[in-house]
């Protein structure tokens, strides 16, 4: 058991000198003075004189080094003796170590600032290789080793019976200077008036969006939402956007040490306020009517296509109906109607819809075709004139259609006598009287239909001795 003890300390005691003798021929310690070493980088790009000069107190500083941390070894020395023998065994059993106690850690920080080492009581000691030298450097709460592994740089746990030896001092971690990288920008549930832009960081970090209407983008002066939270998702709700309207937006992402990220510009668009409303329909009215023509039109209050729905019964039937229709916007609307029927009433219903599918329908209206133009005149046929005695006669004729009839006569021109009859028929008769005996009479027959279309025709007849 001694023996198992005494390897212990003297295995610990071996770690100690190794970890002071590093630190001599490192370039920099835990604890060096960094402001002297920063000098001397200052002094090579001097001058040759310079140059020897600053060798020259390089050399001496170092000397004084050393002797400080020959001292330091004696108080190493001493620390040591006083460590119990339960701590060191306490310390071999730690999962923390190896057999030979110096298992290494991947040391993982990403915080540029200068930790004072005195801490809570939990906080446990790492001699850490970094870009810097060696440094000694506190993690609290950590047992084993930073799960992030994000340097890649090792780490010796130290003994616990070393804390005190550190207390009031500083160590320096190696800084931060990258910026999250921000991908994934999407937008989302976007509406009229709201929209939802999201992305992420490939650490957490704070997030803002900056919007404008115009582009290129002034940051000063768009509208801004932010959050403070650091996160590696990323999601803000925009609201009070107007309808139909380009939106131009970056977004910045910054994390602890305030490295900055920028996205390029990116844009969205507002959907258009949904229409629900149909066109007013307005004005209907048929004109031109004729016995085989019509024309209906209408107006609507905003622009929309157009169709007319005809036929001779009603209601009007849609689905069986006569249709007339184009699919053209606008807000006046016409279709002529053919091949219709004389004396006939229609009846019809106009329908017109918008860009958005919102349809008016009507009331039914009607009109009513007149009667084909009569432009014929009669057709005057078998004519007979009749000497009855010497001084009487009998002239008579028929007409293909009703009509009135009209008889002139006389023995020399202009011929002033006449006889008539209103009443339209297809058979017309007179009879003549007070005749001269044996005198030639001309005739002049003149039939009228209802269109006013006039006919006429001639005869000659003879009285008797």
């Amino acid at each position: 058991m001694n023996n198992s003890n005494n390897k212990t300390s003297y295995g610990v005691k071996k770690l100690l000198m190794v970890i002071l003798i590093a630190s001599i021929v490192s370039p920099t310690f835990a604890f060096a003075d960094n402001d002297k070493f920063e000098r001397k980088g200052e002094n090579r790009n001097n001058s040759q004189k310079s140059v020897q000069m600053a060798q020259k107190s390089e050399k001496k500083e170092l000397k004084n080094e050393v002797k400080s941390i020959k001292r330091e070894i004696k108080e190493v020395k001493k620390e040591i003796k006083k460590i119990e023998i339960k701590e060191v065994k306490s310390f071999k059993k730690d999962d923390d170590h190896d057999d030979d106690n110096y298992k290494k850690y991947r040391l993982a920080t990403t915080t540029a600032t200068t930790t004072p080492i005195q801490t809570a009581k939990k906080t446990n000691y790492f001699l850490c290789k970094t870009d810097t030298g060696w440094n000694v450097v506190p993690f609290e709460g950590v047992k084993n080793k930073n799960s992030n592994n994000a340097l890649g740089k090792y780490c010796m746990k130290l003994p616990h019976g070393f804390t005190k030896k550190f207390y009031g001092k500083t160590a320096t971690s190696t800084p931060d200077i990258v910026a999250p990288v921000i991908s994934g920008i999407t937008v989302s549930g976007m509406t009229t008036t709201s929209a939802i832009v999201a992305w992420a960081t490939d650490e957490i970090a704070n997030g803002n969006i900056y919007i404008s209407t115009s582009t290129p983008m002034n940051l000063a002066s768009s509208t801004t939402l932010g959050s403070v939270t650091f996160s590696t998702a990323h999601s803000f709700s925009i609201t009070g956007l107007t309808a139909n309207t380009t939106y131009y937006y970056v977004v910045k992402s910054a994390d602890s040490a305030g490295n900055t990220a920028t996205s390029s510009e990116q844009s969205f668009v507002t959907p258009a306020v949904a229409d629900t409303v149909a066109p007013v329909i307005s004005a209907v009215s048929a004109s031109g009517v004729t016995s085989s023509l019509a024309t209906v039109s209408w107006t609507t209050n905003e622009v929309a296509n157009g169709n007319v729905y005809v036929s001779t019964s009603t209601p009007v039937n849609l689905a069986t109906a006569t249709t007339l229709g184009t699919t053209t916007l606008s807000l006046a609307h016409s279709f002529s109607l053919s091949s219709l029927t004389a004396s006939t009433t229609y009846y019809y219903v106009v329908k017109s819809a918008d860009s958005a599918g919102n349809t008016a329908t009507s009331s039914e209206q009607s009109f009513t075709t007149p009667a084909v133009t009569d432009t014929t005149a009669p057709v005057i046929s078998s004519i007979i004139t009749s000497p009855v005695a010497s001084t009487t006669a009998t002239v008579s004729w028929n007409t293909n259609e009703l009509a009135t009839g009209k008889l002139w006569y006389g023995t020399s021109t202009p011929l002033t006598l006449y006889m008539q009859n209103t009443t339209p028929s297809l058979a017309h008769l007179f009879n003549l009287i007070g005749l001269t005996a044996s005198a030639t009479y001309n005739l002049l027959l003149e039939s009228v239909d209802g269109a006013s279309n006039t006919a006429t025709s001639t005869a000659s007849l003879t009285t008797t001795n």
